[in-house]
């Protein structure tokens, strides 16, 4: 059987579901995010692929695209079952993409930055009392609290649109996600049985596949977040090429990219925290500690 994937980066691991959840199937996957730079004839081409197979399991709205590629011109062709885009961000919240002079600013987790540890270095605050910072009384004030919370609604509103339940996995309390929009193995294996299901596809009991993405960047759910939702949490980074990193030095790696951007920076997220951090927390640093740090 022959099965077609197209979605962002979570459609890897769906690939690899469905091979481990339908024995001998085939998967072919059209990554959503370059089709932006696919040729008309590729576009072409790539739809052409999809057509032969006997299902495509599309993200839903990633693979919403004009062309033979879209929703419409796919489902004529083959029949088209969507899966959600599973994005959570308040296990994370301090989590977010900040826009530079170039473009999305890449640091040592990718695309991804911290709005605590951005807003302090447009304040002007040294790298210590950057890391000062990540406490259970900014969390507070930045409505980190409030976002941990309710970290599961918007999961099980958005998905359960597309008929899929991911309750079992709000019920355990358990953090299914590496970064806003990574989920881990086991949620997406679970997504791709549904989504088979759905299909009317018979598939087997089988072992969740090989966590691709935790080999990539992941954000802690930090402690003062954690014991909301009875965990232990950490302040230790997985950088982009999955080594560990502790806060202080992620914070350093931040300063020297945002340094380097050499023009300002863009983010609602870190606006919305830096105005708290302006209000209720910065007040003068002395000057010498001040050059001290920021030398």
């Amino acid at each position: 059987m022959k099965v077609g994937v197209i979605g962002n980066c979570q459609a890897r691991g769906v690939a690899r579901s469905v091979a481990a959840l339908i024995p001998g199937a085939e998967v072919d996957i059209i990554h959503a995010a370059k089709i932006g730079r696919y040729t008309p004839e590729q576009r072409q081409g790539a739809a052409e692929r999809l057509a032969k197979c006997e299902l495509v399991l599309a993200q839903h709205p990633e693979h919403d695209l004009a062309g033979p590629l879209g929703q419409v011109a796919l489902s004529s062709k083959v029949r088209v079952v969507p899966f959600p885009y599973i994005a959570v961000t308040g296990f994370h919240p301090d989590c977010t993409y900040v826009a530079g002079p170039s473009g999305r600013l890449r640091g040592p987790l990718g695309e991804y930055h911290s709005a605590i540890c951005t807003a302090a270095f447009q304040l002007g605050l040294s790298e210590r009392r950057a890391t000062a910072l990540f406490n259970a009384y900014v969390y507070a004030g930045a409505s980190y609290a409030q976002q941990i919370a309710r970290a599961s609604d918007s999961l099980q509103r958005d998905t359960g649109r597309l008929g899929y339940d991911f309750s079992r996995f709000v019920a355990a309390g358990t953090v299914y996600m590496h970064t806003i929009n990574h989920p881990k193995a086991d949620i997406i294996h679970d997504m791709t049985r549904q989504a088979l299901a759905q299909a009317g596809l018979p598939t087997r009991e089988a072992p969740v596949p090989e966590d691709e993405l935790a080999k990539g960047p992941g954000w802690p759910l930090y402690p003062e977040l954690a014991r909301r939702i009875n965990h232990e949490g950490e302040t230790t980074f997985r950088t982009q090429d999955g080594e560990s990193m502790a806060l202080e030095d992620f914070i350093a790696a931040s300063y020297q990219v945002m340094r380097e951007a050499g023009g300002p920076l863009r983010s609602m997220t870190v606006d919305r925290v830096r105005r708290f951090l302006e209000k209720e927390v910065v007040l003068p640093e002395p000057a010498a500690s001040l050059e001290g740090d920021l030398a």
